[in-house]
Protein backbone atom coordinates (compact mmCIF):
# COMPACT_ATOMS: atom_id res chain seq x y z
CA UNK A 1 0.00 0.00 0.00
CA UNK A 2 2.04 3.64 -0.91
CA UNK A 3 0.92 6.91 0.48
CA UNK A 4 -0.64 8.93 -1.77
CA UNK A 5 0.20 12.61 -1.09
CA UNK A 6 -3.17 14.09 -2.36
CA UNK A 7 -5.14 11.66 -0.07
CA UNK A 8 -7.33 13.49 2.27
CA UNK A 9 -6.55 12.56 5.87
CA UNK A 10 -9.27 11.56 8.20
CA UNK A 11 -11.90 13.72 8.85
CA UNK A 12 -11.96 14.88 12.54
CA UNK A 13 -15.08 15.07 15.16
CA UNK A 14 -15.91 18.69 14.47
CA UNK A 15 -15.95 18.01 10.18
CA UNK A 16 -18.17 15.02 11.00
CA UNK A 17 -20.32 17.57 13.29
CA UNK A 18 -20.42 19.97 11.00
CA UNK A 19 -21.29 17.58 7.86
CA UNK A 20 -23.89 15.86 10.09
CA UNK A 21 -25.45 19.00 10.69
CA UNK A 22 -25.11 20.21 7.33
CA UNK A 23 -27.85 17.29 6.24
CA UNK A 24 -30.15 17.68 8.96
CA UNK A 25 -30.74 21.70 8.25
CA UNK A 26 -30.64 20.34 3.84
CA UNK A 27 -33.08 22.86 2.52
CA UNK A 28 -33.09 21.56 -1.10
CA UNK A 29 -35.42 19.32 -3.05
CA UNK A 30 -32.67 16.71 -3.46
CA UNK A 31 -30.53 15.44 -2.02
CA UNK A 32 -27.60 13.29 -3.64
CA UNK A 33 -23.84 12.56 -2.54
CA UNK A 34 -22.66 14.67 -5.60
CA UNK A 35 -24.58 17.64 -4.44
CA UNK A 36 -23.38 16.84 -0.88
CA UNK A 37 -19.33 16.89 -1.54
CA UNK A 38 -20.01 20.34 -3.57
CA UNK A 39 -21.76 21.83 -0.21
CA UNK A 40 -19.56 20.57 1.89
CA UNK A 41 -16.34 22.01 -0.05
CA UNK A 42 -18.57 25.60 -1.14
CA UNK A 43 -19.97 25.43 2.74
CA UNK A 44 -17.23 24.14 5.16
CA UNK A 45 -13.96 24.64 2.53
CA UNK A 46 -13.35 20.37 2.63
CA UNK A 47 -12.68 18.64 -0.53
CA UNK A 48 -14.22 14.94 0.19
CA UNK A 49 -15.14 12.33 -1.42
CA UNK A 50 -18.42 10.35 -1.76
CA UNK A 51 -16.83 6.90 -0.77
CA UNK A 52 -14.96 8.88 2.12
CA UNK A 53 -18.50 10.55 3.47
CA UNK A 54 -20.11 7.35 3.38
CA UNK A 55 -17.20 5.23 5.36
CA UNK A 56 -18.41 7.19 8.21
CA UNK A 57 -21.06 5.93 10.28
CA UNK A 58 -22.48 9.15 11.90
CA UNK A 59 -22.41 11.13 8.19
CA UNK A 60 -23.92 7.89 6.32
CA UNK A 61 -26.81 7.56 8.85
CA UNK A 62 -28.03 11.39 8.87
CA UNK A 63 -27.89 11.08 4.76
CA UNK A 64 -30.01 8.15 4.90
CA UNK A 65 -32.31 9.50 7.44
CA UNK A 66 -32.58 12.74 5.45
CA UNK A 67 -33.04 11.34 2.52
CA UNK A 68 -35.91 9.37 3.51
CA UNK A 69 -37.13 12.67 4.98
CA UNK A 70 -37.31 13.79 1.70
CA UNK A 71 -38.67 11.45 -0.12
CA UNK A 72 -41.55 11.12 2.16
CA UNK A 73 -42.85 14.62 2.08
CA UNK A 74 -45.75 14.82 0.27
CA UNK A 75 -48.68 17.07 -0.52
CA UNK A 76 -50.27 15.94 3.00
CA UNK A 77 -47.60 17.31 4.83
CA UNK A 78 -47.31 20.96 3.00
CA UNK A 79 -49.54 23.39 4.22
CA UNK A 80 -50.80 25.40 1.10
CA UNK A 81 -52.63 28.14 3.06
CA UNK A 82 -50.28 28.86 5.84
CA UNK A 83 -48.91 32.41 5.92
CA UNK A 84 -45.27 33.34 5.48
CA UNK A 85 -44.69 33.76 9.27
CA UNK A 86 -46.84 30.53 9.82
CA UNK A 87 -44.72 28.78 7.33
CA UNK A 88 -41.17 30.28 8.87
CA UNK A 89 -42.73 28.80 12.37
CA UNK A 90 -43.25 25.42 10.74
CA UNK A 91 -40.40 25.10 9.29
CA UNK A 92 -38.22 26.38 12.48
CA UNK A 93 -40.05 23.05 14.51
CA UNK A 94 -39.10 21.33 12.02
CA UNK A 95 -35.69 22.14 11.98
CA UNK A 96 -35.50 21.86 15.94
CA UNK A 97 -37.45 18.12 16.05
CA UNK A 98 -34.33 17.20 13.73
CA UNK A 99 -31.71 18.67 16.05
CA UNK A 100 -33.38 17.00 19.02
CA UNK A 101 -33.48 13.66 17.16
CA UNK A 102 -29.67 14.33 15.80
CA UNK A 103 -28.93 14.64 19.27
CA UNK A 104 -30.73 12.44 20.85
CA UNK A 105 -28.93 9.48 18.49
CA UNK A 106 -25.98 11.49 19.75
CA UNK A 107 -26.87 11.08 23.45
CA UNK A 108 -27.88 7.65 23.03
CA UNK A 109 -24.06 6.72 21.42
CA UNK A 110 -22.11 8.54 24.08
CA UNK A 111 -24.10 6.50 26.59
CA UNK A 112 -23.58 3.15 25.03
CA UNK A 113 -19.86 3.96 24.60
CA UNK A 114 -19.49 5.26 28.37
CA UNK A 115 -21.39 2.01 29.32
CA UNK A 116 -18.92 -0.10 26.95
CA UNK A 117 -16.05 1.71 28.90
CA UNK A 118 -17.34 0.41 32.59
CA UNK A 119 -17.74 -3.02 31.61
CA UNK A 120 -14.45 -3.20 30.18
CA UNK A 121 -12.53 -1.48 32.83
CA UNK A 122 -14.46 -3.74 34.89
CA UNK A 123 -13.87 -6.72 33.25
CA UNK A 124 -10.13 -6.06 33.47
CA UNK A 125 -9.96 -5.16 37.08
CA UNK A 126 -12.64 -7.15 39.03
CA UNK A 127 -11.59 -5.34 42.15
CA UNK A 128 -12.54 -1.31 40.98
CA UNK A 129 -15.09 0.18 42.54
CA UNK A 130 -17.53 1.69 40.27
CA UNK A 131 -17.86 4.50 42.62
CA UNK A 132 -14.19 5.19 41.56
CA UNK A 133 -14.72 5.44 37.96
CA UNK A 134 -17.37 7.77 38.62
CA UNK A 135 -15.99 9.97 41.16
CA UNK A 136 -14.95 13.39 39.39
CA UNK A 137 -11.13 14.52 38.18
CA UNK A 138 -10.52 17.02 40.26
CA UNK A 139 -12.57 17.43 43.77
CA UNK A 140 -13.47 21.27 44.29
CA UNK A 141 -11.71 22.51 47.73
CA UNK A 142 -14.54 24.23 50.20
CA UNK A 143 -14.17 26.44 53.04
Amino acid sequence: MTNRPDAKKALSNKQIGDICELIIHWNKDKLTWHGLTKSIEDILGIKVSRQTLSSYFAIKKEYQLKKGRLRNIGVENRTPCASVSEHDLLEKVARLERDKEYLQRQCHAQLEKIQCMIHNAQRHNPRIDIRELMAPLLKTIRQ
